[in-house]
Parts: structure tokens; sequence; C-alpha cells
């Protein structure tokens, strides 16, 4: 056989091997959860980012269901509604589908990375977290850890206080940028109590806040006119 002809047929075996591969790995599916109250444009480009940098194929994105540490905070049903409107345009973002739901028990952030893997078990995982959650989550018992999820952990310029190792219980944890830092819902929400439209805030999204009388002390639908 000419050398020419075993270089092609070489080439083609790669190239097959490279795309079996491919496909046998499964996707890149990120987990983002928050409080998102309210989600706003600065969420949208940390999971455009997300995407990008680490070629995921889909994301979830999971509004906090243990609300304790903020009892005012709207309900799991508006912050829902709200995710879903901010990420209308992109296909490959998603909530919890029903079924996960239904075993999310407490609804930790244990929780949410079980039912993802569950669902998802030839799935390569990536959870975006800040620097406080990931200081609570490394220091809970390691069994309630989910192993196989690699942990991005997004560091604001100003935080100079935590210390991010490069793995925990064996999976990579991988510090990132934050696009936006910024945008701020605590601003937000004050300035929609003082009437304002926040430019942080896609028109959707704060129609919706405005038709249901979020954060505003009194119904203020005249808001969008």
């Amino acid at each position: 056989m000419p050398s020419t002809l075993r270089l092609s047929s070489l080439l083609v075996a790669v190239v097959f091997l490279t795309l079996s591969v491919g496909a046998w790995a499964g996707e890149r599916i990120g987990i983002y959860t928050g409080s998102f109250d309210p989600p706003h444009v600065g969420h949208r480009s940390v999971v455009k980012s997300m995407k990008e940098r680490f070629q995921l194929d889909r994301v979830y994105v999971v509004a906090d269901r243990l609300v304790d540490y903020k009892p005012e905070m709207q309900s799991l049903q508006d912050r829902e509604a709200m995710v879903r409107l901010l990420f209308e345009d992109d296909s490959s973002v998603n909530l919890l589908t029903p079924k996960m739901e239904r075993h999310l028990g407490r609804g930790e952030l244990w929780d949410v990375y079980r039912v993802v893997k569950e669902a998802n078990p030839d799935a390569e995982l990536f959870g975006l977290m800040g620097t406080d959650t990931f200081a609570w989550y490394s220091s809970v018992p390691a069994s309630n850890r989910v192993h196989g999820v690699t942990l991005l952990v997004a560091r604001r310029a100003s935080d100079v206080d935590h210390f991010v190792p490069a793995t925990l219980d064996g999976d990579p944890v991988k510090e990132v940028g934050l696009e936006n830092s910024s945008v701020s819902s605590t601003k937000i929400r004050k300035a929609i109590r003082e009437g304002r439209a926040p430019a942080d805030l896609p028109r959707a999204v704060y129609r919706y806040i405005v038709e249901h009388g979020l954060f505003f002390r009194e119904g203020c639908s005249d808001l969008l006119q």
C-alpha cells in the first residue's frame, strides 16, 4: 500500500475514533445555583461565560429552595418564572425537570447535584458557586458532598480572604472570574422600590416584576407606561 494511502487510512481511523469517543463521553453540563432574586443580566453573562469557557452543552439554573438565610425572598414560583424569562432565547438553559423535583429532598446544594447526576449519569458535571458558598460546602461532611462534580468557584476582585484549593475530595476546583460583577441584586431591588427600571434587568423580567407586584410595598403597574 502506498504511504500516502496508508496515511489517509490512518487519518480516517483517528477521526472516526475521536468522534466515537466524543459520543461515548456524554454531555458537559453546568449547574448554576443561587437566589436569583431577581435574575439579571449578570447571571446571564455568567452562564454565557461558563458555556464558552468550559464548552458546556447545557446548563441547569436552579433557584435556592432553602431560604432561611433571607426570609423576605420572593417565592420559588416567581423566581423560577423570572429565570425562564431571562433565558427564554437560550434552549440550552434548563430548570430542573418535574422528575428531578420529586427526588430533590430538602433541596440542599448536594441534593441538586445528586438529582442532576442521576438524570445524566454519563455527563461531565460542573457546579458554579461563589467563594462564600464554597467555604460552606467544603466544610460540610464529605459524605454529604457529591463526587464527580468539577467545582467552578467565582471570585470577585474584592475578595482576597478566601482560600480556594485545587481539589476537593479528589475532584477539580477551578477559580473563574466574574463578568458584570458590578451588577447587584440588592441595588436592583432598591431601584425597583424607588420606581426606577434598572438597566440590568431585561424588559421581560421587569414586566413580570411589575405585573406581579414583586419587591414593591404597593402595586405599581403604571411603571411600564
